[in-house]
C-alpha cells in the first residue's frame, strides 16, 4: 500500500507494523516500521535514541540492514538505506536472496 503523504518522494512509501530491533551505538532498541521506500524507512522505537545521526542498524528476522539516522522526532526515526530495500525484506515471510548480500 502506497501512504500519500503531500510529499514529492522519487520512492513511494509502503505502509507496515513490522517488528524490529535496531543496534545504534552499542545499544539495542525494540520498534515497529511504520512505513518504508526503497531506500529507506520511518521507525517508531521503544524509547528515543541518545543521538541525532549517525550509522544504525535495522534488524528484522535473521536479516540486518546497515543505514544511517537521517532525522529524529522523540521515538520516530527516519533511516536511509545506502544499498536500498528489497521488497522481500518487508513481506510477511521473507528469504533472502543472493542478490541480497549486504544483508548479514
Amino acid at each position: 500500500m502506497t501512504m500519500d503523504t503531500g510529499e514529492n518522494r522519487s520512492d513511494p512509501r509502503r505502509s507496515s507494523m513490522y517488528a524490529v530491533v535496531v543496534e545504534v551505538e552499542g545499544r539495542r532498541i525494540a520498534g515497529k516500521i511504520r512505513d518504508y521506500s526503497d531506500h529507506g524507512c520511518r521507525l517508531r522505537l521503544d524509547e528515543p535514541l541518545r543521538t541525532q545521526n549517525g550509522p544504525i542498524t535495522v534488524m528484522r528476522g535473521d536479516a540486518s540492514m546497515p543505514g544511517t539516522v537521517a532525522w529524529q522526532d522523540g521515538k520516530s526515526i527516519g533511516v536511509r538505506f545506502p544499498h536500498g530495500v528489497p521488497d522481500a525484506m518487508f513481506a510477511p515471510s521473507f528469504k533472502r536472496s543472493s542478490s541480497d548480500r549486504w544483508l548479514r
